[in-house]
């Protein structure tokens, strides 16, 4: 063999059958990564109604986002929010890759699921605005250093949810914290 045809082997032909042998686990993990990452954040096993679910998962060095959509009924959604302590929420919104939430429209926490402003973006399926109303759960969890919220979006209409998770890790205030330093008090 030349030595031509060998450096054409070796660079072109050889990083393609490498490409095409890694992409068949790839599409495997994809195709199931929904269902697997529902069953690791959200609730394990999977409850019979919940089908056709999406999930996003974003990282970063101290926080990390999951987003999930999927459908589900009532029944099944009453066993989500029991595997924690929600409490029900009359205000949500999302703009921008903000996400704020509260009790009234006035007063809400907000988080940066995705930094909009920084080139992030949110997946083409995770779009509230279609849904108009829905119910709104919370679960919030703070640590010293430790801050996790959990969102469940449920629209009875659609037979639809959203869920949320949103975790930072580190001394960023953040929930209550970051809630009593805007309103001035510690």
């Amino acid at each position: 063999m030349s030595r031509k045809l060998r450096s054409l082997v070796v660079h072109l032909l050889l990083p393609a059958v490498v490409a095409s042998l890694a992409a068949a686990p790839f599409a495997w993990n994809m195709k199931h990564r929904p269902a697997r990452l529902f069953r690791e954040v959200v609730l394990d096993p999977i409850p019979a109604s919940v089908q056709h679910i999406k999930a996003n998962h974003a990282r970063w060095f101290s926080k990390h986002t999951y987003v999930f959509r999927f459908d589900v009924d009532l029944e099944d959604l009453a066993l989500i929010l029991r595997s924690g302590p929600f409490e029900e929420i009359s205000c949500v919104k999302y703009d921008r890759g903000m996400l704020c939430y509260g009790e009234t429209e006035d007063v809400t926490s907000s988080v940066w699921l995705y930094e909009v402003p920084r080139g992030e973006r949110e997946p083409s399926w995770f779009n509230l605005e279609p849904w108009g109303r829905f119910r709104a759960y919370i679960l919030e969890r703070e640590v010293s250093d430790f801050y996790r919220v959990r969102l469940l979006l449920y629209h009875e209409g659609r037979g639809q949810a959203f869920f949320l998770e949103h975790e930072i890790r580190g001394r960023e205030p953040t929930g209550k914290e970051y809630r009593s330093k805007r309103r001035g008090t510690h």
